[in-house]
C-alpha cells in the first residue's frame, strides 16, 4: 500500500508544525519559569532595601541624638 505523494507531504509538514508549536510552548514555559523566578528575586531586593533603608534612617537618628 503507497500512500500519495501529497498525503506524505502533508503528513510531514503537520509533523513539522506540530513540533514547532510543542517548541513554542516549551520556551513559554521556561521564560514563565524564569519570570516567576525574578519577580521573587525582586520580592526579595525590594524587601532588603526596605531594611536597610529603615537601619540607615535609624543610624542618622541616633546620631544626631548624640551630637
Amino acid at each position: 500500500m503507497n500512500i500519495p505523494y501529497s498525503e506524505n507531504k502533508q503528513a510531514k509538514k503537520n509533523y513539522y508544525l506540530n513540533r514547532e508549536q510543542i517548541e513554542i510552548q516549551r520556551r513559554f514555559m521556561t521564560l514563565q519559569s524564569k519570570r516567576a523566578q525574578l519577580e521573587h528575586e525582586l520580592r526579595t531586593l525590594n524587601a532588603l532595601l526596605l531594611s536597610l533603608g529603615g537601619q540607615m534612617d535609624q543610624d542618622l537618628t541616633y546620631k544626631q541624638l548624640h551630637k
